[in-house]
């Protein structure tokens, strides 16, 4: 499992070995899903992948929470975040810069639940099992939240025993602690403004 940016010790390292005789072609591809628009990296739990995309939903592009059974790349299902339009992102670099746009925050898996961080600010509980929305938490409207412009929000959630660890409130709330069970608030401090890193 690989439960969260950075993994589940928070320190970029697989502790697996993998055998790497691979033939010159690379490995063998088992399968492949399209993953549209994003930064997003994936989560792999309990035989679950998840990763937030940019799909169409109703003709608008919507920010989407994606869950793909791990053995076989078929999604399980698919849970819809808010707006899905991104300013000045991926692409507003050098005119040879086109990297692209979409959801810039990875998911976080713990004891079933996935926690996703929009580019908004908005925090939301996902029942892993079935895309269930548990619980949201709106940082902008319940902790006078302070997105970066033009950008917006591109860190992850940080999930560590039973707090998820947020960035982006307003003055001496701009680190949360967060009850990962009921998303309540436990703890606020700090005054800084957030960056594009996780805590």
């Amino acid at each position: 499992d690989w439960s969260q940016y950075r993994g589940p010790n928070q320190d970029g390292i697989a502790a697996e070995q993998a055998a790497v005789n691979w033939p010159a072609s690379g490995p063998k591809v088992l399968w492949k899903v399209p993953t549209p628009l994003g930064f997003s990296c994936f989560t792999v739990a309990d035989g679950k992948a998840f990763t937030q995309v940019v799909r169409d939903v109703g003709g608008a592009p919507r920010e989407v929470c994606l869950a793909l059974d791990a053995a076989t790349g078929k999604e399980l299902w698919a849970a819809e975040m808010g707006p899905g339009t991104f300013d000045k992102g991926g692409d507003s670099g050098t005119p040879e810069n086109k990297g692209g746009n979409g959801p810039r925050s990875t998911p976080a898996v713990s004891g079933g639940k996935v926690y996703v961080f929009t580019q908004d600010l908005v925090l939301l509980c996902f029942d892993a099992n079935t895309g269930k929305q548990v619980w949201t938490k709106d940082l902008t409207k319940e902790h006078a939240g302070r997105n970066i412009k033009p950008w917006r929000n591109a860190a992850s959630p940080v999930i560590d025993g039973n707090l998820i660890f947020l960035a982006g409130g307003g003055p001496g709330q701009s680190l949360l602690g967060i009850d990962k069970a009921t998303g309540k608030t436990v703890w606020k401090a700090h005054d800084e403004i957030i960056t594009h890193a996780s805590p």
